[in-house]
């Protein structure tokens, strides 16, 4: 390149034929199947929507050749050949082919749907293809009023779009620089070609246009959620009385033993009084593995509620008006470090009752209470009374202290009211609790 001489460059290229896109033909496309051996059959085989359709066979010395002529669309197949004992042979694939609509098609417009500012530097438009043979899209979006500005032009794929549908975009433009400005839309097919350079196209469809206003508010990523009126707080569960937190204990002839350790909200008292429908066993529920374990002769300890089915339909009624809720617990450290709310149950709204039967398991006893979170809780030196209790069965540590937040929903599971504890600082080695007497935060 930097010789004396002079130099130049013959841009061969330019003046000769270019060859068609591979993929592309003129058409009518003409197949023709050879075997390599004269004495065995060729088939051809095309390959429609991944279904393979034979197109024709060919046997026997005399007509040993098969043609096929395709005349419109795609071509995609392949051929197979068959011996005398009717062993088939590797398929051999035929490149797919696509012959372009005839001259004297009239190519449709896409048409376009819709035209929309999305903040101030672009525009959201979408348009329908139609059912044709097609290549591509082209899209001109250009600024009416005020003038001055360059229509935008691109291109896209359409060919998944030959079945008609729907195609989308969002175009960068300039910052607005009035009050108002009008925006149109308006798109282009075309249609697949043999011929490099002469591409075939239809008209330009109908404009859409539409305003660009200065106060163009952006479209929401999201549909907001709707406006709700605030929960309102029922009344608060004291840190006293039956609807406190207590450390669960028990007493066995005088020596305290802890029956279960943990921290309970009472749902409400059920008195079965001393008819036969409902009982306490003669036994009272752990927490760790369930373990049945002896009453305590006096004391409060964990259980089960049994019932046949009057008792069980009365216990229902009274558990069922206090269930639809979800418990929350906040945790606080001795050093005075305090958690967020977390979620330490679904939505209970519903319990488990266990069918029992008798050794044999033949012949119905009645239901039993056995329910993850809702427990019975009851009394040595009380007869036919008990206390129905969510029990917290999460990790709690000692000296640390927890408060929760109750919330309750309707039948239909919308909110309803909530309800707060105040601090309790969990201790599982002495009996009872001790109410924090630190200012809540």
């Amino acid at each position: 390149m930097c010789g004396t001489v002079p130099l130049r460059i013959t841009p061969n290229y330019c003046e000769a034929d270019v060859p068609a896109p591979i993929g592309v033909v003129a058409g009518p496309l003409k197949v023709t199947v050879t075997p390599l051996n004269l004495n065995h059959c060729v088939s051809l085989n095309q390959q429609i929507d991944g279904e393979s359709v034979n197109l024709g066979t060919s046997c026997g010395t005399e007509s040993p050749i098969l043609e096929y002529n395709h005349i419109a669309g795609e071509f995609c197949g392949f051929a197979v050949s068959r011996d005398a004992n009717n062993n088939v042979s590797a398929t051999t694939q035929i490149g797919c082919r696509s012959i372009p609509p005839r001259s004297d098609w009239t190519l449709a417009p896409a048409q376009p749907q819709t035209l929309a500012p999305v903040g101030n530097l672009k525009m959201a438009l979408q348009w329908r293809l139609p059912t044709q043979v097609q290549s591509m899209v082209e899209v001109e979006l250009t600024r009416r009023e005020p003038v001055g500005l360059d229509s935008i032009r691109t291109r896209l794929p359409a060919v998944a779009q030959n079945n008609g549908g729907s195609q989308s975009l969002q175009v960068d433009v300039p910052e607005r620089i009035g009050d108002s400005e009008q925006w149109c839309l308006r798109l282009r097919t075309f249609a697949p070609t043999a011929q490099v350079g002469q591409p075939r196209y239809s008209n330009w469809s109908a404009p859409l246009c539409d305003q660009r206003n200065a106060d163009t508010v952006s479209p929401p990523e999201w549909l907001p959620w709707p406006q709700l009126a605030d929960i309102p707080e029922g009344e608060s569960l004291p840190a006293s009385n039956s609807t406190s937190i207590y450390a669960i204990r028990g007493d066995n002839g005088g020596s305290q033993i802890a029956v279960a350790n943990g921290l309970y909200l009472s749902l409400g008292d059920f008195e079965y009084g001393t008819n036969t429908d409902c009982a306490v066993p003669l036994y009272s529920r752990g927490v760790l593995g369930d373990v049945d374990l002896e009453v305590p002769a006096s004391g409060s300890y964990l259980t089960d509620l049994f019932c046949r089915n009057n008792g069980y339909a009365r216990a229902q009624r009274v558990i069922n008006e206090h269930l639809n809720f979800m418990v929350y617990r906040q945790t606080r450290s001795p050093d005075g470090n305090t958690s967020g709310l977390v979620q330490v149950t679904p939505m209970i709204d519903r319990v488990h009752w266990a069918t029992v039967y008798d050794e044999k398991g033949t012949q119905f006893l009645g239901y039993r209470l056995r329910d993850p979170f809702v427990w019975a809780f009851a009394d040595a030196s009380q007869v036919g009374q008990v206390e129905l209790v969510f029990y917290d069965r999460t990790g709690l540590l000692n000296d640390y202290d927890y408060r929760y937040q109750v919330v309750y929903f309707d039948a239909d599971k919308r909110l309803q009211r909530w309800r707060a504890t105040d601090w309790v600082t969990y201790q599982s080695g002495v009996e009872g609790i001790t109410v924090a007497t630190q200012e809540e935060e």
